[in-house]
């Protein structure tokens, strides 16, 4: 119970970090950004309703936990990748106002 516990904690942790790394990378898009990735989380914790009991039927709980903890690190590792100096879109003053100010 307390690995538990010591699991929902450190999620609590990790996602103070999730929302600061949007607004770097999306900008100006950064609400479509956090939107995006917080439909990604839900849909994941639904999906996985769906197996998580099929292989515990099959290999036990054990084994049901070591591949959400599986997929854990690899999420933690592709984070790793996550460069939030660059931003997905390039902002500039067409973008921002609709109008191609380079010109002037």
């Amino acid at each position: 119970m307390l690995g538990l516990v010591a699991g929902a904690g450190a999620l609590c942790l990790s996602t103070s970090s999730f929302w600061p790394v949007t607004a770097d990378v999306g900008g100006n898009s950064a609400g479509t950004v956090s939107g995006i990735m917080n439909m990604g989380n839900q849909i994941g914790g639904a999906v996985t309703a769906t197996p998580t009991p099929v292989i515990a039927a099959h290999f036990g709980w054990t084994a049901s936990f070591l591949v959400a903890a599986t997929l854990c690190v690899i999420g933690a590792l592709a984070c790793l990748l996550v460069e939030p100096e660059r931003a997905l879109f390039k902002i500039t003053a067409k973008t921002v106002s609709g109008f191609d100010r380079s010109a002037d």
